[in-house]
């Protein structure tokens, strides 16, 4: 992987929004294997922190967030009202390929606008503007080209997945344009890391 693509997946922003990344790092890339002391209890987000924590030391890595405005979405509830959503009883937020299709389980609706946030089709930041508190069970229908149950077959689909915006409306929610606060990331310092 290349560092800005470290970077997006250490700190949930889409590679778009990272600032500064070094002339060096446009064209390196790099292999990483780590593993967590106790992989069956570690969570994603104690992963991404221990992501975070080896770029710091590795590429001594020093960023910060910067917010201005401009253009973005907002996700609101369309002319029928959200449909398709069903109470969770998952313990554990996660998204899986299901055939054609991708099942959503135990997430929020700020959950929802995050993953939207980080696909590459949309383009921008993705804003809650619905009043729908909860954690919920949804499938999205029709997202993948070729029924998969594999995760990374589906990542690379989702990367282009041009029918984002009619998609979500099997959840009688849809995208409008708006403007909003954009927090970019920006490189402060960052070095090639030594063999």
């Amino acid at each position: 992987m290349r560092l800005d693509g470290l970077i997006s997946l250490a700190f949930a922003v889409p590679p778009q929004r990272i600032a500064g990344v070094p002339a060096w790092a446009r064209n390196a890339g790099f292999d990483l294997q780590a593993k967590a002391e106790d992989p069956a209890t570690t969570t994603e987000r104690q992963l991404l922190s221990m992501l975070q924590q080896f770029l710091t030391e590795q590429f001594r890595l020093i960023v910060h967030r910067d917010t201005k405005d401009g253009p973005t979405f907002a996700l609101i509830v369309a002319k029928n009202g959200p449909k398709n959503l069903q109470p969770s009883q998952e313990e554990r937020e996660s998204m899986l390929p299901q055939g054609t299709s991708l099942a959503f389980r135990d997430f929020t609706m700020q959950g929802l606008v995050d993953f939207l946030s980080m696909m590459p089709t949309v383009e921008r930041p993705v804003i809650d503007k619905i009043a729908i508190r909860g954690r919920f069970d949804f499938t999205i229908s029709g997202v993948l080209p070729t029924p998969t149950d594999d995760v990374i077959t589906a990542k690379i689909a989702m990367s282009q997945w041009q029918g984002l915006f009619s998609d979500i409306q099997q959840l009688g929610l849809r995208l409008q344009s708006s403007t909003g606060p954009i927090e970019t990331l920006v490189i402060d310092h960052a070095e090639r890391p030594h063999e």
